[in-house]
């Protein structure tokens, strides 16, 4: 009506259109579909639901427990996999999940203090579990994907 805008019906008369709109999802929910959309679900390491899945490889629960708290106490947000599944599938339902990062912890690793780590980008390596620790709080600070080729 604001714009008097018409268009010519079917009788060759001036009709005015009509616009219903109806949205059933907040702004909240709408803001979340444009992030989703925008990354493909593949959302940046700050933002992800679940930052960091710690695998285990035997049974190495009470390290892989400890890894986690260790993270949680640093408000990262993260999952322990503690499946009898191989580790090559436990890799593969992370990448499916889009979990930007995912910590391997063996016998080896729980042994020599270290946690080995593989990203969504296809970086992998190993590193201490502190400097692993302090590089993913390091990419959530300052909102960034975490590298840590640098630690």
């Amino acid at each position: 009506g604001r714009f008097d805008m018409s268009y010519v019906g079917p009788d060759g008369s001036a009709q005015r259109p009509l616009v219903i709109h109806r949205s059933s999802i907040g702004c909240y929910e709408r803001t979340l579909a444009l992030l989703l959309e925008l990354y493909q679900g593949r959302l940046p390491f700050w933002l992800a639901p679940e930052q960091v899945r710690i695998l285990t490889v035997g049974e190495v629960s009470a390290p892989a427990e400890a890894l986690r708290r260790q993270l949680a106490g640093r408000g990262l947000r993260c999952t322990v996999d503690q499946r009898s599944e191989s580790l090559g599938r436990k890799i593969q339902d992370g990448r499916n999940l889009l979990v930007p990062v995912v910590a391997v912890l063996g016998a080896r690793e729980a042994e020599g203090g270290t946690v080995g780590w593989r990203t969504l980008g296809g970086a992998q390596g190993s590193l201490g579990r502190e400097a692993f620790a302090e590089g993913c709080l390091q990419a959530v600070t300052h909102r960034v994907e975490p590298d840590f080729t640098k630690g």
